[in-house]
């Protein structure tokens, strides 16, 4: 894509032939990691450059046809602030391209996200479900009617409570496909209750 960023497209079959599962890619583990360093070097291998020292993002997109695209650069974004904007130009621009901006926050415990719903506070309504994938609790939230200071807020307490926080319609469709719905409609507000 240039000489700081590489994009890799890897297909389901390819990464059940490395040894791992979507699952495993799924889970933001040590797996993860695991798999997102081995397409790393190979990409380094194949393209003959040495990124290592300079690597600051990797962002992985998971498209509904069971392929991801992985992008890593030297351009510096923690791969947990993926809900997070960086300043308020970006998300007008994200505003203007599509009407939706769906968060996505994994909970490895219940405990863990019972705790995030007694904490987040939204002054109006925000659309959310709760998915159950791979032993995780997964919610979907469609972040485009909060504030900048809304989302920032939302964002630093999931950076506490949540064990993965992503970011997009791909990764949204994989969790819809995949997982298994528990609350269609106000999930937080629902646990929030129990």
């Amino acid at each position: 894509m240039g000489d700081h960023t590489i994009q890799c497209v890897v297909t389901e079959e390819e990464i059940l032939d490395l040894g791992y599962t979507m699952d495993d890619i799924m889970s933001n583990g040590e797996k993860t990691q695991e798999f997102m360093h081995h397409i790393f070097n190979m990409a380094e291998k194949e393209f003959h450059i040495d990124l290592e020292l300079g690597v600051k993002k990797v962002r992985a997109n998971f498209r509904p046809n069971h392929t991801i695209a992985l992008t890593f650069s030297e351009n510096h974004v923690d791969v947990s602030d993926l809900t997070e904007e960086k300043d308020e130009e970006v998300a007008t621009e994200r505003g203007r391209r599509k009407n939706r901006m769906d968060g996505i926050m994994v909970f490895n415990s219940f405990d863990r996200l019972y705790a995030f719903s007694k904490t987040v506070v939204f002054e109006k309504r925000v659309p959310n479900c709760l998915y159950r994938f791979n032993g995780s609790y997964v919610v979907i939230l469609d972040l485009f009617g909060l504030t900048q200071k809304q989302v920032k807020r939302m964002s630093i307490l999931a950076e506490e409570y949540a064990d993965g926080t992503y970011e997009g319609s791909e990764k949204k469709a994989f969790i819809e496909e995949h997982g298994k719905l528990i609350v269609e409609r106000d999930a937080l507000a629902t646990i929030k209750m129990i």
